[in-house]
């Protein structure tokens, strides 16, 4: 009795609340998630790097779940995170991401992921230096200052369109009350 006890008393305590987890196959990784917030305002599409979390059930393959890393999901699996964090070193970039990027193809795409490029950014803002470790690095480069520029700009082209339309949604409402001759025969008076 006291062991059922007990184990009422952790699971009201949330002990227990994930007490199966011990069963469960739990893999957290790095996948690329589209930031919407910054693809908007870059007027391209902007990856980041995100922990993710995969969660499956032994012996049923209709539950997996698969999606970004919560703080509660490192803290509920903490030793399976603390040995994802000991095993990736790699550091998260932010940008157009190379496979994106439809001036490149996927052998290229291959070949700068080998000298640790992911984004047009980094590809951009490669240095003349380790450049020259590359075959035909310097078309891409200009090519993906060209794409950039072209981004660029577009947003204020986007921009200055946006502008101009909320301008003339402005400058078409009439000002003040309607005209009495304005106002149709037939509207209720109020």
């Amino acid at each position: 009795m006291q062991e059922a006890e007990a184990g009422l008393t952790n699971m009201a305590m949330g002990d227990g609340r994930f007490a199966a987890d011990n069963h469960l196959i739990v893999r957290f990784y790095m996948d690329a998630r589209l930031n919407r917030t910054k693809t908007a305002e870059e007027g391209r599409q902007i990856w980041e790097d995100t922990t993710y979390i995969e969660i499956m059930q032994p012996g049923n393959k209709e539950s997996i779940v698969r999606r970004p890393a919560t703080e509660m999901d490192k803290r509920r699996f903490a030793s399976k995170f603390r040995d994802f964090e000991a095993m990736n070193n790699q550091e998260a970039v932010t940008g157009t991401l190379l496979e994106e990027w439809p001036a490149i193809t996927r052998a290229q795409v291959e070949e700068l992921r080998y000298f640790n490029i992911r984004t047009v950014e980094q590809l951009r803002d490669l240095s003349d230096s380790n450049a020259q470790n590359i075959m035909g690095v310097q078309m891409l480069k200009q090519k993906a200052k060209h794409f950039l520029e072209a981004a660029d700009q577009g947003k204020v082209e986007d921009m200055a369109k946006r502008i101009a339309e909320l301008e003339a949604l402005v400058n078409a409402k009439p000002k003040g009350r309607p005209k009495k001759e304005d106002i149709p025969l037939d509207a209720p008076e109020g």
